[in-house]
């Protein structure tokens, strides 16, 4: 018996045709979504950490992919979202919306999003009776929304929405792909935040190492210059307007009813010239003064925005708009103002009055020090000074004890300690004998052409003995009137200045000390 073989039935057919063609399609979609990713991964690797160009790649690929005419992503600003990137088909649209603030509420999708954590549907907000009657007539050509929320750790970052024209809800694989979508803007948010905070760390310590190495090398100015002052104020002016962003800088002191500027940065010769010709005044008229009275940093902005500023002549001489001056106190005392500007109205950041003030801090210490030190020189000079003079008020005591019926060997020691103690060239002691000074005792190297000089005004040692008191011929080369035959003496004998002092016993003139250079 010979069995024929059956025809197959079409109803089988059309099933396997069918899902091949359902296969087809979901390799078709599965293709499109890889295609997509790929061109995400491409977006971020081109823009590095460009976040508004890696959510907007982002928006338009899933629009695509989900036959959306629209999208975006509204980032979480407070209780508010903020569009971080808008696809709306035209660049008018994605302008009008892409910085628009929107509150979260119902009233929106995005709003519905944030507050609920998960995705939301609207098949059509025409008939949600929730949703924002106004922003209908802005958007009449939507219909249908959906929305994926952006999560970290849980909580709402932002939200992921599309939208097209058509009512009915998106389907459940096109839910999965925009989740998929906002789960990579999630991570691009994450490294670009990451990127920004160690960018701002590193910034952080760039920013200290300059202070660190401006103070190292202010340090070492100050160690190599501990008797000069001028050296420390200069590096201080310049190191402050490098760091704090100044234009210009200075330090001014108190002299008299002025603030003089005695250490400068950033000006031309002319501006220097103007303000040594114009010192500030120290009344409250000026803003270095109002510093000096109130004790308080002082920041202006922009002087033509300051009521209380006047110095507009000062400010356009100089060349600046914003001004910042903080004062130079010590123990509450007031020691100087240092002044930071700008040639246009840009403002001092915190950080930069910070660190002015702590510039400020560093002047202190440095004037402080040179004048501690001038202190101590000063000490030690009156030191030396007066053990020189015991010393040699010791060897005049030693002559006379020596020789207690020879004035000679005393008269020598004293004209010898009289030119050494006086920083002198030459040293005479002379004694009255009849109508003239005769010379009893001579040290020193310019010579003598007289052994008697008369008891006249002409002489400085003669007017010295006249009147009982010190005289002084400060510059025989200038012709004053004083002393003629004086001045002819030194011209002859190759001296200028000469100081005579009288030898009084008994308020009466015995002779005269005469000292010379």
């Amino acid at each position: 018996m010979i069995l024929k073989a059956s025809s197959p039935r079409p109803r089988a057919k059309t099933g396997l045709r069918r899902e091949v063609e359902s296969l087809r399609e979901e390799l078709s979609q599965a293709r499109q979504q890889q295609a997509a990713t790929a061109e995400v991964l491409k977006a971020i690797s081109r823009s590095g950490f460009d976040l508004p160009a890696v959510l907007r790649t982002l928006v338009e690929s899933a629009a695509r992919l989900c036959n959306a005419s629209h999208g975006g992503i509204m980032l979480r600003e407070g209780d508010t979202l903020r569009g971080g990137a808008i696809y709306a088909g035209t660049a008018e649209d994605e302008a009008e919306m892409q910085g628009r603030l929107i509150p979260i509420d119902r009233s929106r999708i995005s709003g519905r999003v944030a507050l609920s954590g998960h995705i939301e549907h609207i098949p059509d907000i025409l008939a949600d009776p929730e949703y924002d009657s106004a922003f209908l007539k802005r958007v009449s050509t939507t219909r249908a929304l959906m929305g994926v929320p952006l999560l970290r750790d849980g909580a709402v970052e932002g939200v992921f929405f599309l939208g097209r024209p058509e009512p009915g809800a998106f389907s459940e694989r096109q839910s999965e792909l925009v989740q998929t979508f906002a789960d990579q803007a999630v991570i691009a948010i994450e490294n670009v935040r990451l990127f920004e905070e160690v960018q701002a760390r590193t910034r952080e310590l760039q920013v200290s190492l300059e202070y660190q190495t401006a103070t190292s090398d202010l340090l070492s100015v100050i160690s190599r210059s501990p008797t000069q002052l001028q050296p420390v104020l200069d590096a201080i002016v310049e190191t402050a307007a490098r760091l704090c962003g100044a234009d210009k800088a200075a330090i001014r002191q108190r002299q008299g009813d002025n603030y003089a500027a005695v250490a400068v940065h950033g000006f031309t010769a002319q501006q220097r010239e103007f303000q040594r010709l114009n010192p500030v005044p120290a009344g409250p008229g000026s803003v270095v003064g109002r510093v000096a009275l109130s004790r308080a940093t002082s920041h202006i902005p922009d002087i033509h925005a300051d009521p209380d500023f006047t110095q507009f002549d000062l400010a356009k001489a100089v060349g600046f708009q914003s001004l910042l001056s903080v004062p130079l106190l010590r123990e509450g005392e007031l020691m100087g103002v240092v002044v930071l500007t700008h040639d246009e109205a840009r403002p001092f950041t915190g950080e930069q009055i910070e660190r002015a003030e702590s510039f400020a801090d560093q002047a202190v210490i440095a004037i402080e020090n040179a004048r501690l030190f001038e202190e101590v020189q000063a000490r030690n000079r009156d030191l030396t000074e007066a053990l020189e003079q015991q010393t040699a008020t010791g060897a005049i005591l030693s002559a006379i004890a020596a020789s207690p019926t020879d004035v000679q060997p005393v008269l020598d020691a004293v004209a010898e300690s009289a030119a050494r103690l006086c920083e002198a060239y030459d040293c005479v002691i002379l004694l009255k004998d009849g109508e003239s000074l005769a010379v009893k005792a001579h040290y020193g190297s310019i010579p003598l052409d007289l052994s008697k000089w008369p008891i006249g005004r002409g002489y400085v040692s003669g007017q010295a003995f006249l009147d009982r008191k010190p005289a002084h011929l400060h510059d025989a080369s200038e012709d004053t009137g004083e002393f003629p035959e004086g001045r002819a003496m030194a011209a002859r004998l190759g001296f200028r200045t000469n100081l005579a002092v009288p030898l009084l016993r008994e308020g009466e003139a015995i002779g005269v000390l005469s000292i010379a250079r």
